[in-house]
């Protein structure tokens, strides 16, 4: 069940990825959305191109240039007293939140992995996985702000007629929220 749980978030996130291209936010956007897909195909798959570990840390690393590169296009805007568009801004912030989310989802898989390997118990997962601990409750809390996050950008799209934007947001919404069951059901 779990398998089928990690490939059915696989198309929504694949839809994600062909809405930033459509939408044309632009090459770090873009990226990052591949990137993203990429680390969920190699995970799902078993391909093992990198370590989940590995490839959490490269959803990081992408997250914090992503806010970087946002960061960098506001400065020079503001000395011309122009500012970056509140719609972009807000996606930008969903692409990297997303992208943390997804790495934090990646390490808890992992822990999953590491515990069957070394032959620990089923209870021992339990309080290593989502639905226990500190980190489980760490990473519940992140994935339902991550939706309400996600929820509040889909109702501003749906309010401005951005169908593409709106069809993005619900399928990436989907796509955590099944990992997140998948993670749980580990």
């Amino acid at each position: 069940m779990v398998e089928a749980l990690h490939l059915g978030a696989l198309l929504p996130a694949a839809v994600g990825v062909c809405c930033t291209a459509g939408g044309r936010r632009g090459a770090g956007d873009l990226l990052a959305a591949i990137v993203m897909l990429v680390a969920m195909v190699d995970v799902a798959t078993g391909a093992a191109l990198l370590t989940p570990f590995t490839w959490s840390a490269v959803l990081v690393v992408v997250a914090m240039l992503s806010a970087l590169r946002l960061r960098m296009a506001r400065q020079p805007a503001s000395e011309a007293g122009e500012r970056t568009p509140r719609r972009h801004t807000g996606m930008v912030l969903h692409t990297s939140t997303g992208l943390l989310v997804m790495a934090a989802m990646l390490v808890a898989m992992a822990g999953h992995g590491a515990h069957a390997a070394l032959g620990i118990s089923s209870q021992g997962q339990h309080h290593a996985g989502m639905s226990g601990g500190v980190f489980g409750l760490i990473l519940v809390a992140a994935v339902a702000a991550y939706l309400a996050f996600t929820s509040r950008l889909a109702v501003i799209a749906v309010r401005e007629h951005r169908s593409l934007a709106t069809v993005e947001l619900v399928s990436m919404a989907l796509s955590v929220a099944t990992m997140g069951v998948a993670v749980a059901a580990a």
